[in-house]
């Protein structure tokens, strides 16, 4: 198969994953928003796809779920935000795996924690923008 039609396939799998993960599980929240697996599928496209795809297949995929369940007005925001979080844990995924790092106890103590520190704040940041974005107006 040719690449750009495997990519491309792949992004449009990892698309309709990120609409559906979105649409099917919400978790009403205290602040009139709600919790949902699509920022699961945002991370995955990010770590399958790399930033390209997986900013694509996040941002679009997300921002389709907003149109479908009626938050237009959102939408917008929802794909630039969710895109461009796939876009930096590819970065940040792509990063902790290069071979260059010296192998040595204090280096993996440093890239486990790093790696914890950037989930917690990729965590923060996609839970703030679910209940900013989804608030029922």
């Amino acid at each position: 198969m040719n690449q750009k039609l495997r990519n491309l396939v792949y992004t449009a799998m990892l698309m309709a994953l990120c609409c559906v993960a979105t649409l099917v599980i919400k978790i009403p929240t205290v602040t009139g928003g709600y919790l949902n697996a699509g920022d699961i599928v945002v991370v995955l496209a990010a770590l399958l796809a790399g930033p390209l795809y997986g900013g694509v297949a996040a941002g679009f995929g997300s921002g389709l779920a907003d149109v479908i369940s009626g938050y237009m007005s959102y939408a917008p925001g929802t794909l630039v935000v969710k895109g461009c979080a796939a876009v930096v844990a590819a970065l940040i995924f792509r990063a902790c795996r290069k071979k260059s790092f010296d192998q040595t106890v204090s280096h993996r103590l440093f890239v486990n924690v790093h790696r914890r520190n950037t989930s917690v704040v990729l965590v923060i940041v996609l839970r703030l923008t679910d209940i900013t974005y989804h608030r029922n107006v």
